[in-house]
Parts: C-alpha cells; sequence; structure tokens
C-alpha cells in the first residue's frame, strides 16, 4: 500500500481509461503508465531506506573549531610534489599520460589501463590513448567529484574529492608502486609481485592483495587507513604495522602517534558506491566532510552543536537541499543551504 500512497489519484486515472469502453486508451498503455509509476515509486522508497541517520548527544566534550567557517581548500598541492604538479586551479580535472596532459577534456569517464594503451570510457563511446609503457599517468580530481581507474593488473581505485595519484603505465617486474594523496578506495589484485603505496613524508603501504580505504591528504598531518579484507602494513621508516581486516589504523604524522580501532566492514563499502559514511561522527567533523564531497562551505551560527555525533549513512547522489533535509529531521539543529553555503543553526 505504502508503493501507491501519495499517487492514488494517478492510479484511479490510468485505471478508469483503462475500463472505459467508449474510450480509445490502450490497457498495455495504461499498464505501462502504472509500471512506470510504481518502478519509480519503489526507486524512491529504495533511496529513503538506503538513508539512514540517526542522533545522540556526545558523551563528551569535544575542542570547539577556532573559526566558524570550513571553507574548501585550494590548496591540493601544499607540501606535496605530486600535487602540486597538477594543480592548475581548484576545480579542474586533470590527467596527465607522458608529457601530455588533458584538462577538463574526461571529466566523465573512467580510465581503463592495459598494455600499451590508456583507454578512457565515457557514456557516449571510449577513447584510447597509445603508450610505450615508459610513461606516467597522472590524475588531479577536484572537490565534489569521484573518479574510477583500473590499472593494467586489473587492481582497482576509486579516488574522491581533491585526491592525486601516479603510476606507471606499465609495472615493472619488481614492484606495482603508485604514488597517492587524498581520499582513495583500493580493490588490489593478490599477485607475487608487491603493491606499494607511496605518500607523502616517507610513508608507504605494503599491499598483500586486498580491499581498503586510504586517507592522506597532503595538508593534514592524519593519516587513516581502512582495511576491509586481505593484509595490509603502514611502512614507517623501517617498522611496518600490520593492519588486519575490519580494522581501522590511525596515523598522527606530527605527534608519531599510531593507535587502531575495530570498525565496520560496511564503511568501506558504502564509501566506494558513494556514500558517506559516519560512526560517531561529530557535526564538526561531518561538516568537514561535507565540504569535501560536495565542494561547499559549512558555517556554524552556533559553536555548542559542534559538539552533536552522527552513526548512519549519506548517499552523495542527492542534492545539498535533500542533505539539509535528512540533517535537520535529527531535531537537534536546523540545516539550511542557500547561497553556495550550507548554513548550521541551533535548533
Amino acid at each position: 500500500m505504502d508503493i501507491m500512497e501519495g499517487n492514488k489519484e494517478k492510479i484511479d486515472w490510468v485505471w478508469d481509461k483503462c475500463m472505459d469502453i467508449d474510450n480509445k486508451y490502450d490497457p498495455e498503455d495504461g499498464f505501462k503508465e502504472l509500471n512506470e509509476l510504481l518502478l519509480s515509486r519503489r526507486r524512491t522508497l529504495k533511496r529513503r531506506r538506503f538513508i539512514y541517520l540517526s542522533v545522540a548527544a556526545a558523551a563528551i566534550l569535544l575542542l570547539l573549531a577556532v573559526l566558524p567557517m570550513f571553507t574548501p581548500d585550494s590548496s591540493l598541492g601544499r607540501g606535496d610534489n605530486l600535487s602540486a604538479e597538477l594543480t592548475l586551479s581548484e576545480s579542474d580535472f586533470i590527467i596527465k599520460i607522458g608529457e601530455k596532459t588533458y584538462v577538463n577534456e574526461y571529466r566523465n569517464s573512467r580510465m581503463l589501463v592495459e598494455e600499451g594503451r590508456v583507454i578512457l570510457k565515457s557514456g557516449t563511446g571510449e577513447e584510447s590513448i597509445n603508450t610505450s609503457g615508459n610513461e606516467r599517468v597522472q590524475i588531479k580530481v577536484p572537490k565534489g567529484m569521484r573518479y574510477s581507474i583500473t590499472l593494467e593488473d586489473g587492481s582497482k581505485i576509486w579516488a574522491t574529492s581533491n585526491s592525486a595519484l601516479s603510476f606507471p603505465s606499465k609495472f615493472s617486474t619488481k614492484q606495482r608502486k603508485i604514488r597517492a594523496t587524498g581520499h582513495l578506495f583500493f580493490e588490489i589484485e593478490k599477485a607475487k609481485v608487491p603493491f606499494i603505496v607511496d605518500m607523502k613524508n616517507d610513508l608507504s603501504v605494503i599491499v598483500y592483495g586486498t580491499i581498503f580505504n586510504l586517507k592522506s591528504y597532503s595538508d593534514s598531518d592524519e593519516l587513516k587507513i581502512c582495511l576491509t579484507e586481505g593484509k595490509v602494513a603502514l611502512k614507517i621508516g623501517e617498522n611496518e604495522n600490520i593492519l588486519l581486516p575490519n580494522q581501522t589504523l590511525l596515523y598522527n604524522i606530527e605527534k608519531k602517534e599510531i593507535s587502531t580501532k575495530e570498525t565496520d566492514r560496511s564503511e568501506n563499502i558504502f564509501w566506494k558506491d558513494g556514500c558517506i559514511c559516519f560512526d560517531n561522527m561529530s557535526l564538526k567533523d561531518l561538516a568537514k566532510e561535507l565540504s569535501q564531497w560536495y565542494n561547499v562551505s559549512v558555517r556554524f551560527h552556533e559553536e555548542e552543536i559542534k559538539k552533536i555525533s552522527f552513526v548512519g549513512n549519506i548517499p552523495d547522489d542527492l542534492n545539498l537541499k535533500e542533505v539539509t533535509e535528512i540533517l535537520s529531521a535529527a531535531k537537534k539543529f536546523r540545516a539550511e543551504y542557500k547561497d553556495g553555503v550550507i548554513h548550521l543553526y541551533k535548533y
């Protein structure tokens, strides 16, 4: 019944048209209209079920930020040669293959690397770019965007807002090494040749065939690895810190402090499919996530609401008006999107 709820008038209209013998309305057309209506309604309900949001007051007061405004950061390249080399402007999407640079030309594509070529696929077709195997492929993903890459060994990478990565068009026989910064999801194919993700400050992740989530921005002292399946190790100098499935590793680069905690497997899976996941995340930190995902500023109008914490998921295919409606439904604060800014008020 809830599928038809709110659409009764339309359903009755289709039914009456089909039953009226003096009307030339084809029942088959009526069935098609009704079926499209029901399918549309089911999709809406499915999306609503997918959105789970719960709110609770934080048990411990979090430190309040000095600045009330989170503004999209244009300093992707600060302190990191990979990012700096690719940064033209904050909104540019860049693919560089060898000496050839493509700016915003393949924004809606996905990349497939094969021996001897790089294929850029989109809804309108594909384009093949020939390679010798000696080129480096570099990608910069601006805020508010997500991009997927399949490497020549079959490994898959999803890179999201403000991320950059660099890898050879053909791996060597001794190692599979890439360089990355930002927020990325990996599905690495198992092989005898090790897979290594180089990051800033001579840090690297040693991968043994696995699924994991990496968050390491060039302008942040925090590094986060969430392991879903397999085995990885964060290499700091000569020491390797092993991570087990369903564990999250946190490393503070400045303080040289490392910790691990148990994590929900779904946090990684939903992230890859375009869902912002948060487990006891403060509104202050959620604002930073929203700023990254949607390339939008978030402003707090009252400091005390920053301590509210959340558990749940928000699909990133929602528009900002829908996001603010979901946040406001918690009735712990009021969210409003206007003039390119998400405004957060006391409820």
